[in-house]
């Protein structure tokens, strides 16, 4: 039901059911998975009772979860009234537990976990701002730091590679910049010529990196269809990329 968050840990695809019931409520959502070493697996609940999970990240030991925070107004899934964020934690040792880490957040649009640190991209909409925040999961009193606010670009998705975050920037005119997480002060490179195809400006958003290459989806539409496209980028020149 409504799956989102994939999540491969070892032989274990981790991913997130939305809401479970007939009638929308905001704690029928889970933590499932399935064992991906044997035929015909079953899917395995981790944990119940979550509240409407998103956006899923973490490693053998703990997941993360962003929980959507806000009222159904009637049984149409649509009317959903959004106040708020929430970040948890779920720890996979032992019987699963869930701790809330931060409440009150604004939407979170991704969530990427490089070493011990978590960064995600959050979305102000009172501002029209975009700033990725970093929480740092081996601290003993959960603490979140804003790391960059991306004037005029919005990382509604990110991959992190060899400590580089990536991101589309989702202004319309679209490039892939990237952010390298050792350096300070934070600069950010474009690593990417603009997403256009058929005389058209697309929109990338899905992310993955297999070594040197960047997957990127992207769409546009024309004459009022939308067209899927995939793209493949070189990381290893960061500045070039063909259409497949």
């Amino acid at each position: 039901k409504f799956p989102t968050g994939l999540k491969v840990v070892g032989n274990e695809l981790y991913f997130l059911q939305g809401i479970t019931t007939t009638n929308p409520t905001n704690n029928s959502g889970k933590l499932s998975k399935i064992n991906l070493s044997i035929s015909n697996p079953s899917i395995i609940d981790v944990i119940s009772g979550l509240n409407i999970p998103i956006v899923l990240e973490g490693n053998s030991s703990e997941m993360f979860i962003t929980e959507l925070i806000g009222t159904f107004t009637s049984n149409d899934f649509d009317d959903f009234n959004f106040q708020s964020t929430t970040v948890s934690k779920i720890n996979l040792t032992g019987t699963p537990v869930k701790t809330v880490l931060f409440e009150n957040r604004e939407y979170i649009d991704d969530m990427k976990l490089n070493g011990s640190d978590i960064y995600w991209s959050e979305y102000f909409e009172s501002t029209d701002e975009n700033i990725i925040f970093k929480y740092i999961t081996t601290n003993a009193t959960p603490t979140v730091t804003q790391f960059h606010n991306l004037v005029n670009d919005y990382a509604i998705r990110m991959a992190i590679s060899n400590n580089k975050l990536y991101f589309p920037t989702d202004t319309g005119n679209d490039y892939i910049k990237a952010i390298d997480l050792t350096q300070s002060p934070i600069t950010i490179s474009t690593i990417s010529t603009q997403f256009f195809y058929n005389s058209v400006n697309t929109n990338p958003s899905a992310m993955v990196i297999n070594g040197n290459e960047m997957i990127v989806s992207s769409s546009y539409f024309n004459n009022n269809v939308e067209k899927e496209l995939l793209y493949k980028l070189d990381l290893s020149t960061l500045s070039t990329y063909e259409f497949l």
